[in-house]
């Protein structure tokens, strides 16, 4: 049993989470079982479903479920822990090394910022910009890799590039094709959908952004292009990404941008509503002014009829 544990600890089972509707949805796969314990049983899975993003608590907690369950094959031995977590936010597994949980020991932000964004800038380079652009519009976003673990640290780190909005919920790391997550995605509107299916990566009406992870290429889908065309704030958007990016500090990276984001909407808000193309022409470009009318948008502000 111990060395089972042992095993448990430091080789961990495959983890992974994703978002269907409302609900977060945790899960890992244990793949080491003692033969004598669980008889023809190879490998087994813990979900959690949760209302909150914090792929290190859940991950945390369903390691915790996964030792318990090995020792014994027992539903019981992970119900107890379970009731623990529920009733008092800790639990902790007598005689197990590292066997303890305590939800107060996390933080919400810190998922958040628990994501490598300045590897994202250096992976896409002045490309980024298209990253920026579609996440700042609330474009939907495909991203096909090979690999789900890929995917899971690429997605939640989009949402860094709109700090402001703290909004998490627009994830859905991993999807397949199934019916009810394609009707899912559609009610959503708005997403940034990870898959290792090709067959969603190559149905265009489901995307305004295709980033391919195995390629490491960006293209915009035909019927989006009007809203990527580039004007010269992404050309400074993009200078200040590459900058701090260099220097490998990803709050610094999150820092500046928001300070960005917030003049760039700040000069917005400063023209009064409702807002009207003409009203944002008068200071700008029609590439710029046709960002900014959409960006007015996609913040909820008024727009004139």
């Amino acid at each position: 049993t111990t060395e089972i544990y042992t095993l448990s600890l430091h080789d961990a089972p495959s983890f992974l989470f994703s978002r269907f509707g409302s609900t977060w949805i945790y899960q890992a796969v244990a793949r080491k079982v003692d033969p004598a314990v669980f008889g023809n049983v190879s490998q087994f899975a813990i979900v959690v479903c949760a209302n909150d993003f914090d792929p290190e608590k859940y991950q945390a907690l369903l390691r915790l479920f996964g030792i318990a369950y090995l020792s014994s094959a027992d539903p019981l031995s992970v119900l107890r822990p379970y009731l623990s977590v529920f009733t008092t936010a800790k639990c902790k597994l007598e005689g197990i090394e590292s066997g303890s949980f305590d939800a107060s020991s996390f933080d919400a932000r810190r998922a958040f910022l628990a994501s490598p964004i300045s590897a994202v800038v250096k992976r896409f380079g002045p490309e980024t910009i298209l990253l920026w652009n579609a996440v700042m519009l609330r474009k939907r976003i495909v991203v096909f890799s090979h690999q789900v673990a890929d995917l899971l640290q690429f997605t939640r780190s989009l949402p860094l590039l709109a700090w402001h909005r703290q909004n998490w919920g627009i994830l859905r790391p991993y999807v397949t094709i199934t019916e009810p997550e394609i009707r899912d995605l559609k009610a959503t509107g708005v997403y940034i959908a990870g898959t290792t299916d090709t067959r969603l990566s190559s149905r265009s009406e489901m995307y305004d952004l295709l980033v391919d992870l195995s390629e490491d290429s960006i293209v915009v889908a035909d019927h989006a292009r009007d809203d990527f065309a580039l004007s010269s704030m992404h050309k400074d958007v993009a200078k200040l990404l590459l900058e701090t990016a260099e220097q490998g500090n990803d709050q610094a990276v999150i820092k500046s941008l928001a300070l960005k984001t917030r003049e760039i909407i700040g000069k917005l808000e400063s023209l009064g509503t409702p807002l009207s193309f003409e009203k944002v022409r008068q200071d700008a470009k029609p590439q710029l002014a046709r960002f900014l009318m959409s960006l007015a948008q996609a913040e909820g502000m008024e727009i004139a009829a």
